[in-house]
């Protein structure tokens, strides 16, 4: 996740999805998985938020729109998400996660931070930029902070927490 894409149209699934899930008394963890690469905000990408003025959308969630309106049109980041508590109880997990490539990062201490944050809820919810880590791309390389990591899922449910992760595939 990077916080110049907060109020996409990829942001209306997934919280419309999350908050369903609490209508049943589960309570949500977020991992965003949160990047931060100068190089990657001077580029126009993250504009995917025309669905905003599609009619069709106010018919599944007309006051989710409006406060993704208002995200997406002013200022775009993942703490505006959180503060407009789009997920109902929901606990947030948003330390900066490294590429493989900086030595000075731990992300095995950066995961174990994760898990101790999101104790006490039910559901896990991953939203890496890409999804689960691909062959070709190696753990040590400078996008691998793009993904989610096998045992990073298998720790979750180890610990006893459904999961649920963004997968990005065309």
């Amino acid at each position: 996740m990077q916080d110049r894409y907060a109020g996409d149209v990829g942001d209306f699934g997934k919280i419309g999805m999350l908050c369903k899930l609490t209508d049943s008394g589960l309570r949500i963890g977020v991992n965003r998985y949160l990047t931060y690469k100068l190089e990657e905000h001077i580029n126009a990408d993250g504009r995917h938020i025309g669905y905003l003025n599609n009619i069709l959308f106010i018919c599944c969630d007309d006051e989710l729109l409006k406060s993704l309106y208002a995200i997406a049109t002013g200022i775009r980041g993942v703490v505006q998400l959180e503060n407009a508590n789009l997920i109902p109880k929901a606990i947030y997990y948003r330390e900066i996660l490294k590429p493989g490539s900086d030595r000075n990062f731990n992300r095995s201490i950066w995961f174990r931070n994760s898990l101790e944050a999101l104790s006490e809820c039910d559901i896990i919810f991953c939203d890496p930029d890409n999804g689960l880590i691909v062959k070709s791309v190696s753990q040590k390389s400078n996008k691998s902070d793009k993904y989610i990591l096998p045992d990073e899922l298998v720790s979750y449910y180890k610990a006893g927490k459904s999961v649920i992760f963004y997968n990005h595939r065309y």
